[in-house]
């Protein structure tokens, strides 16, 4: 991914479509007010997707952005031969922080949205897990 906004835009066109749909089911078929909620749910889980992916690589593809690494002075080469470092793991630190944070925008959207859509966004919990399982392993992020 070239930059974060752009991994961003992925995770909205994929994650968030799925959270939109179904929503949309359990609403059988009315619009219930739920984009902020879809919106910031796709975008935890895609962001988690990413950083799972590249700490379980399997020889899946980058989707670490290439500005996110720069910023923290990591050669795109180091981050797909998967070499670990501090730049590294301060942009992986950095991408679960965003993760994080969209999680919570997430949490505090669903809030305020209807009961009948609460199960379209049950899959958030495994993100929470994840975040937390991504959080203790920060200081080795290839360890298994």
């Amino acid at each position: 991914m070239p930059t974060l906004d752009d991994l961003e835009a992925y995770c909205q066109q994929t994650d968030r479509t799925l959270f939109q749909a179904a929503a949309l089911i359990l609403g059988e078929g009315r619009d219930l007010g739920v984009d902020e909620a879809s919106e910031a749910a796709g975008l935890a889980m895609g962001l988690t997707r990413a950083l799972r992916v590249f700490r379980d690589p399997g020889g899946r593809p980058l989707y670490l952005p290439r500005d996110l690494l720069e910023r923290h002075g990591v050669p795109v080469e180091e981050a797909r031969a998967r070499r670990e470092g501090p730049g590294l793991r301060a942009a992986l630190a950095e991408l679960r922080a965003l993760a994080e944070r969209r999680l919570l925008d997430a949490e505090q959207a669903l809030a305020r949205a209807p009961e009948a859509v609460a199960p379209a966004f049950v899959p958030l919990g495994v993100v929470r897990l994840d975040l937390r399982s991504l959080a203790r392993r920060e200081s080795l992020p290839f360890a298994p």
